[in-house]
């Protein structure tokens, strides 16, 4: 009986237990559920680069705070509401609201909006209307942000050109510049700024300056002034100055085909050929127009006294279609001839014009007068001496006669690669390469020699010079009427030859009984040969003996 009283108490218990528990709303039951929420972040609008920071709105339905965070931060980043721009391309920024006991955490919301590049704007002012032979101011141009360079260009070349910030002027006309600038992955590029302007022509200012009035100074108003051109095809010739009708200037026309060494040689004296002797040491002057600037001018000094030898100097013109004075500076030494080589160097099928030469004269000491030459006969105790120049071949050599006897002549080779120009120099007076004073005068002008020759027709140069300076000089020719027999050819230098000899416009210099010749030099088959103006027929050989003076 005590056992199941005892039981039964226990069930009781279990019984009530379970009664208050369920009314408690204990044992298995569910918690209370979270409320949703949403967030409201409106599309955002794309950015332009240059738009540094801006500001952004997101809300939650809860009323709770939402984050906002950038997933491109390459392109833009935020902090609390503000968005700023890092660079252009796609920026993506997030919402988010965690949410909290009351509330469950609210969907993201991602926006995507571009940011584009930002423009930038060139600054450039025109320089303004300029003048030809003016200095031309510097340019200046300013960009944008872009860091990138702002550049300049000419458009109309022939007019002006730039280097950099550098104008230079080229010629009369209207000027055309534009400045750039490129963008880079921020910015686009710029607009170009165009500026137009006009270039004047230089004002009229002639070869002429009125300086040239006195000696040394050769302006070509003279009727004695003289100008030969040579390495054809071109010409030179005193015609009017292009910007003053009534002064007298030197035209150079040089082809598309001249030789690159074309010039022209002047001369104070048109029938002499020869110039004041010059200083070389205090420099020459030469006004000069050229149709283009940084032409090369290169002025050469020949026949140089006492040995000297030959200079050239060159200069850039500095200026287009206006005159100018370009200066030439020299070593020391005295010379009798110059010559002007415009456009040196090139083919520009161009015009060129020069006028007043400026010099110093110098102080010349006369000749020393050495014994007279009358004969060369080959036979003397001491050999005289033969110098070769332009002959391409074998040497030139004293040797029997061919034609029999013990007498010793003259041989001399001509090649068919000879140039037309090649002879032999005879001398007898090895310290200076002379024979002596050839004693011309009004009544004895001649010389004569006796030649050997493989044909009929050939002609014969012979040249007399001044030993010191080259620059007096006299040449005639004859011409063979025998074929591999001698005969004494006369040489008459009352009748000058011509250079070449088929051009009766280009004579060479007239004999000048008030100057000393002492010098020979003696050209077969003068006027053929490479380089000539005509080919050598084939390879020939020469004698000549008793080159003789005939005295009056």
């Amino acid at each position: 009986m005590k056992q199941i009283t005892r039981n039964f108490l226990h069930s009781a218990v279990a019984l009530a237990t379970a009664s208050l528990l369920a009314a408690c709303g204990g044992g298995d039951s569910s918690p209370p559920a979270l409320t949703a929420q949403t967030i409201t972040f409106g599309t955002v609008a794309d950015k332009v680069f240059s738009t540094a920071t801006s500001a952004l709105a997101a809300t939650a339905s809860s009323g709770l705070a939402v984050t906002l965070a950038s997933l491109t931060p390459s392109y833009c980043t935020v902090s609390g509401s503000t968005l700023t721009i890092v660079a252009a391309g796609s920026c993506q920024v997030k919402a988010t609201q965690a949410g909290n006991t009351t509330f469950a955490a609210a969907t993201d919301v991602t926006n995507t909006f571009n940011i584009t590049k930002a423009a930038q704007a060139i600054t450039f002012a025109s320089p303004g209307s300029q003048t030809i032979g003016t200095a031309a101011p510097a340019l200046s141009a300013t960009g944008g942000a872009s860091g990138s360079a702002v550049t300049i260009a000419s458009s109309t070349a022939s007019i002006c050109t730039v280097s950099g910030s550098a104008l230079t002027l080229v010629s009369a006309g209207n000027c055309t510049l534009t400045a750039s600038q490129a963008g880079n992955t921020n910015y686009n590029a710029a607009t170009d700024v165009v500026n137009t302007f006009a270039v004047a022509a230089a004002p009229v200012v002639s070869g002429n300056t009125g300086t040239c009035t006195a000696a040394p100074c050769i302006d070509f108003s003279s009727a004695t002034v003289g100008v030969e051109a040579f390495g054809d095809p071109t010409s030179a010739a005193v015609e009017a100055d292009p910007a003053l009708s009534s002064n007298k200037v030197v035209k150079f026309v040089k082809s598309a085909t001249s030789q690159v060494w074309a010039g022209a040689t002047v001369y104070a004296d048109a029938t002499a050929k020869t110039i004041t002797a010059i200083d070389a040491s205090k420099g020459i002057t030469l006004r000069v127009y050229s149709p283009a600037i940084g032409e090369p001018f290169l002025v050469k000094l020949e026949g140089g006294a006492s040995g000297a030898g030959d200079q050239e100097k060159q200069a850039l013109t500095t200026k287009a279609n206006a005159w100018e004075t370009l200066s030439f500076t020299y070593t020391a030494g005295s010379y009798s001839k110059v010559s002007v080589f415009p456009g040196f160097g090139t083919q520009p099928n161009k015009t060129y014009y020069f006028d007043e030469l400026k010099y110093t004269a110098a102080t010349v000491t006369p000749p020393v007068v050495i014994a007279g030459f009358s004969k060369v006969s080959f036979d003397e105790a001491t050999a005289p001496g033969l110098i070769e120049f332009g002959t391409n071949g074998g040497g030139p050599a004293i040797v029997v006669d061919p034609a029999g006897g013990t007498n010793k002549v003259a041989k001399i080779f001509k090649y068919v690669a000879s140039e037309q120009w090649a002879g032999t120099t005879v001398t007898t007076i090895a310290s200076n390469n002379s024979v002596g004073t050839i004693g011309f005068t009004a009544a004895a002008k001649t010389m004569t020699a006796r030649v050997w020759s493989p044909a009929i027709g050939v002609r014969v140069r012979l040249k007399v010079e001044n030993a010191a300076n080259g620059g007096i000089s006299t040449e005639t020719d004859a011409l063979t009427t025998k074929s591999e027999a001698w005969e004494t050819l006369t040489f008459n230098f009352a009748n000058p030859g011509t250079s070449p000899p088929n051009d009766p416009t280009k004579g060479t210099a007239a004999l000048d009984l008030t100057k000393v010749y002492d010098k020979v030099s003696i050209f077969f088959d003068f006027g053929l040969g490479n380089g000539g103006y005509g080919a050598m027929p084939a390879n020939r050989i020469y004698y000549f003996d008793d080159l003789t003076f005939v005295a009056p």
